[in-house]
């Protein structure tokens, strides 16, 4: 099923018969000259092995596979309440030496 919220992506999920559910994501037209498309899967792989984002379970020349979680996306009224332990999340994650350009 077609899932809300990638500016530059088609994003569907699918549900398996095993029970699994992942997030299949299919690149926009061009959107290459907007994202380092290389960099982008360095940093999911990287993220998703250390159980910070979805498992990549694949690739495919105009995009890849991953582990769907499910959550809500938070608007801004519901930032006050999560606004610390965003900051925690963020700080984690910039600290990682698997995200950097290199």
């Amino acid at each position: 099923s077609p899932c809300s919220g990638g500016y530059t992506n088609r994003l569907v999920r699918a549900d398996l018969p095993s029970g699994a559910t992942v997030l299949i994501r299919v690149y926009g037209r061009k959107t290459e000259v907007l994202v380092d498309r290389k960099a982008e899967l360095r940093t999911v792989r990287a993220l998703g092995e250390r159980g910070l984002a979805g498992r990549l379970f694949g690739t495919f020349a105009n995009g890849f596979v991953y582990e769907f979680i499910d959550g809500t996306a938070l608007g801004a009224g519901d930032m006050p309440g999560y606004s610390a332990d965003i900051a925690v999340h963020l700080a984690v994650w910039h600290d990682l030496p698997c995200c950097d350009s290199t």
